[in-house]
């Protein structure tokens, strides 16, 4: 769930675990936020040459979406959650609107911009197609049944003045075990994903040069640098994504009624939001060239930040 879900804090020691998990989780929010934004001002030259100027399409709006609606989701709560002067009405909106611009929404939007990469790999295959999109739109149906479920079941709690605790706070969930079902079907469709990419990708180079398999593999950069890319920046996609998931269930369930069970999700929205835009922005360069770029035709984009000093 995306709305912190707390028991009212009748003790001081209640309010001080409280407070301080709060502030574990607005801190990590920082921290997500942060690397968004360096992401983003690390790579703008990148998008300036690659997007801004190219036609704009479906891929490139999903990729201004999951880029800076994240963003703006991830500041909106930050301010939101650092308040203390939040309205009860305020917070009955927030209950319904913060799930559903939070990382599902990112996710959405992730997603089937990887989505898109993985058609590309399995023209007009249908198979492919029907079991990517079932997984899909699966995942985005658990998520949506069980965001609808607790957000109907729960109640924000009035700010007490003596216990200002910042953000909206509202009673417990009661469906912990409906999450591991939602977690389970992501965290299937993230290892189905992955299987496709590099099934494609290794066999495709494999069959080309008929050579052993690690052979191939040191190979893939210079014999086809679009699948290469695919297949590097897939792997990495689908670990960060896979480990951010992971580590926020594991929250929700050793921290079931406690607001640090949340500490995860800001993670997962900039993992989305960073993942997604770079495998965007590696494709594109690669498919575009280096002439597209107004920096030095020799420079190479990463996963890692670059230092252009010369």
């Amino acid at each position: 769930m995306y709305t912190r879900m707390l028991g009212i804090p009748v003790q001081s020691g209640d309010f001080v675990q409280t407070v301080r998990d709060i502030f574990r989780v607005n801190l990590v929010a920082a921290a997500g936020t942060t690397w968004l934004a360096y992401d983003i001002v690390t790579t703008i030259h990148l998008e300036r040459a690659l997007v801004w100027r190219s036609k704009q399409s479906l891929p490139t709006i999903l990729y201004y979406l999951v880029r800076y609606f994240t963003m703006f989701s991830l500041i909106f709560n930050l301010a939101v959650e650092t308040n203390s002067r939040v309205s009860t009405t305020f917070c009955e909106f927030w209950n319904w609107y913060r799930p559903f611009t939070g990382p599902e929404f990112s996710m959405a939007l992730g997603e089937a911009l990887f989505l898109m990469r993985i058609c590309a790999l399995y023209p007009q295959n249908w198979k492919v197609f029907a079991l990517i999109t079932l997984l899909y739109f699966s995942q985005i149906t658990s998520a949506t049944i069980l965001i609808v479920l607790e957000v109907r079941s729960i109640q924000p709690i009035p700010i007490s003045l003596y216990f200002p605790i910042p953000g909206c706070t509202t009673t417990s969930q009661r469906y912990v075990r409906e999450g591991y079902t939602s977690w389970a079907i992501a965290l299937l469709t993230s290892f189905v994903y992955f299987g496709l990419t590099m099934y494609k990708s290794i066999r495709s180079f494999h069959c080309l040069r008929r050579q052993s398999l690690w052979s191939t593999i040191l190979e893939m950069r210079h014999l086809a640098p679009m699948y290469y890319i695919f297949a590097r920046d897939g792997v990495l996609y689908f670990f960060v994504i896979a480990i951010s998931n992971s580590l926020n269930m594991l929250f929700t369930v050793a921290y079931t009624d406690r607001a640090v069970e949340q500490v995860g999700i800001a993670g997962l929205m900039a993992a989305y939001g960073v993942m997604s835009s770079r495998l965007f922005l590696n494709l594109r360069y690669t498919a575009l060239g280096t002439e597209e770029l107004d920096h030095n035709e020799d420079e190479e984009i990463s996963f890692t930040p670059h230092n252009h000093s010369r």
